[in-house]
């Protein structure tokens, strides 16, 4: 992970214009890849893994404007409209949701990462967790079923 950390951190140090904000990111992500690196085969796929997740998180906090990144798909991500009672409660929700994935058995809790926030594909999350598709499809359905469930059962307290 240390081979590609100086590349990580030119794309950070070109996307944030904060030197010390972009090598926070960077450090943010090295740790997030720790924690899921046993789980990826391959140099090239911890990589890919990496810079996945350094766009996301950099998308995720508004730090990427249109106009710095090209093929942005996921610019609905970043709010043109700021209201701090709706902050407040998406902030909420999204840690209530991010304790509930934490309670998910261990390879469903990958594998919805991995979709639903990393924004993997089926078959590269099927590559990375060493699972057939359809294994991959049918964890993916009883996690998404399960963090409903929960959800659903807490905001109803």
């Amino acid at each position: 992970m240390l081979t590609f950390r100086p590349q990580l951190l030119l794309k950070a140090k070109e996307w944030i214009e904060d030197e010390e904000q972009a090598e926070d990111i960077v450090q943010e992500v090295l740790l997030r890849l720790w924690e899921m690196c046993a789980n990826v085969n391959g140099k090239q796929k911890l990589k890919l893994l990496a810079w996945k997740i350094l766009k996301r998180k950099c998308i995720n906090e508004g730090i990427i404007q249109k106009n710095k990144y090209e093929n942005i798909e996921d610019s609905n991500l970043i709010s043109t409209e700021y209201n701090p009672h709706e902050q407040i409660e998406t902030n909420d929700n999204m840690k209530t949701l991010m304790n509930i994935i934490e309670q998910l058995p261990e390879l469903q809790r990958i594998i919805i990462r991995l979709k639903d926030i990393e924004g993997y594909e089926l078959e590269e999350i099927a590559a990375i967790t060493l699972s057939s598709n359809d294994s991959v499809r049918a964890n993916l359905s009883r996690a998404r079923k399960k963090v409903k469930e929960m959800f659903m059962k807490f905001n109803t307290l």
